[in-house]
């Protein structure tokens, strides 16, 4: 997504934490609603002027000139709930999601074919026949 534009419509409540994982944001306004709380201003977020917050009298913190007390932070309350969630969003997390189940499948597919005679020849029967069959209906045109 590279344009979020949610002004005008009185959207109340605090800006979510979550939106600076959006990274290719170039334009973002939530002015003329009702939110309060600190702006994040991390990432792309610290390249919005203060035209994208305009007309929400409760928020606070850079690049608006109100200042936050420490009780508006949006930023999570522990380290470890930001570890765990860089954890999960990281590509190594989907690749080894995606790649292990995958090669316990099928070790455990060609590991039975393996030990069990009988059903590696059932197995290599129905290819043959499937195979043949292919070739066949290929004759055909």
């Amino acid at each position: 997504m590279e344009s979020l534009d949610l002004s005008h419509n009185k959207l109340s409540g605090i800006i979510p934490y979550e939106l600076v994982g959006l990274t290719s944001l170039s334009t973002f306004s939530v002015a003329n609603n009702h939110l309060s709380g600190r702006i994040p201003f991390e990432r792309q977020f610290s390249t919005f002027g203060t035209q994208s917050y305009d007309d929400n009298p409760d928020l606070c913190g850079i690049p608006l000139p109100r200042n936050c007390s420490t009780t508006n932070k949006l930023e999570p309350k522990h380290e470890d709930e930001k570890e765990e969630t860089r954890i999960i969003d990281s590509p190594l997390f989907f690749y080894a999601f995606v790649t292990v189940p995958y090669a316990f499948g099928f070790w455990v597919f060609f590991g039975i074919l393996i030990i069990n005679k009988n059903w590696r020849h059932i197995y290599f029967r129905a290819v043959d026949k499937y195979i043949g069959s292919c070739f066949e209906m290929l004759s055909k045109y």
